[in-house]
């Protein structure tokens, strides 16, 4: 079977997708897809790769991969389309479905991708794709195509839960509405807005079409709020992060056990020279303490509170530093 276009490599990574028994198979088959290649050659990942194809629905499509993966090797276009592809299938799924599920606006809408240029500049692929939209889809599809971007863009700013938005667009009922509000959202990030800004700004919008929604909306707002500063302060709960190439799995436990420590550990000064003017806080109030605009804390300087923490958590990070992760389980050697 031969591919050579952004829409057949969709097509196969879905054919590819159904055919394996776990989506777990299917995360730990693009993770080596996007691995740098001097960290895991094009023969590594084909014979990593084979146990899953082996148990999945249908083992012949190991022999499509073979063969795309030794064009992308020969050819630097179809690799940076066959890579862009593969890290982004599942906007593109949605983006097919705003499209209505037609062939022809979504091989458009690829074509407007310039996934095959790779030095093309943001602002020119949005130009790219604003042209796409206005060239050739009717108002309603480019509600919906939008839409899809607007959600993108807040997750991937901020750090909003998928379900969360799911229910915010439930609970408003209104794409234009919605994109709208969410618009607003992405301004606390790019205008370094306080978040009470930004409530107040979503409330005024959304009380000139849908003012009875407001009472509701507020419960998930603040639930985006604490989304919202658990990325910005400690990007999210992802338990892996990166460094120096490689992934390195975060163990909670020992940093909960070390956050103990420092709390049972750390005591005010006794003497009257260095005890701090504000009442004594735990280390949850100290953090309370922060702004969430600016990270800055109003409490004061604890000078001896962040000589405590300091060698803690840089003993915790060198630590993983030194322990990376194997980035595949039960990998062929």
């Amino acid at each position: 079977m031969e591919i050579h276009s952004a829409f057949e490599l969709y097509n196969f990574f879905w054919a590819v997708r159904e055919a394996l028994p776990d989506e777990s198979d299917y995360r730990e088959i693009t993770a080596m897809i996007l691995m740098p290649r001097e960290d895991m050659p094009g023969t590594k990942v084909l014979q990593n790769v084979l146990p899953y194809f082996r148990r999945s629905d249908n083992p012949s499509l190991f022999t499509t991969f073979q063969v795309i993966m030794r064009h992308a090797e020969q050819s630097p276009k179809f690799e940076s389309v066959f890579s862009r592809v593969c890290e982004s299938l599942d906007i593109l799924t949605k983006i097919e479905h705003a499209l209505g599920n037609n062939r022809r606006l979504f091989e458009g809408y690829l074509k407007a991708l310039q996934l095959d240029n790779a030095s093309a500049s943001h602002q020119q692929v949005m130009n790219s794709l604003e042209k796409f939209l206005n060239d050739q889809c009717n108002p309603q599809t480019q509600l919906r195509v939008r839409k899809v971007f607007a959600e993108e863009n807040v997750i991937g700013e901020l750090g909003l839960d998928r379900d969360a938005l799911a229910s915010a667009d439930e609970l408003i009922n209104d794409d234009s509405l919605y994109i709208k509000v969410l618009e607003i959202l992405s301004s606390t990030n790019r205008q370094n807005l306080p978040w009470d800004t930004v409530s107040a700004r979503i409330k005024k919008c959304l009380d000139q079409k849908r003012p009875s929604v407001w009472p509701m909306f507020l419960s998930l707002l603040e639930d985006f709020e604490i989304d919202v500063y658990n990325n910005r302060y400690y990007g999210g709960y992802n338990p892996y992060f990166q460094g120096n190439g490689q992934n390195y799995q975060v163990n909670y436990e020992e940093i909960d056990e070390a956050y103990n420590g420092i709390c049972d550990e750390y005591h005010p000064p006794t003497d009257n020279k260095n005890r701090p003017s504000e009442p004594h806080f735990g280390l949850e109030e100290q953090f309370a303490n922060f702004t969430l605009e600016d990270g800055q804390k109003k409490a004061g300087d604890h000078s001896s509170l962040r000589q405590q923490i300091q060698p803690k958590f840089s003993m915790i990070s060198r630590r993983y530093k030194e322990t990376p992760v194997e980035p595949v389980n039960g990998a062929i050697d």
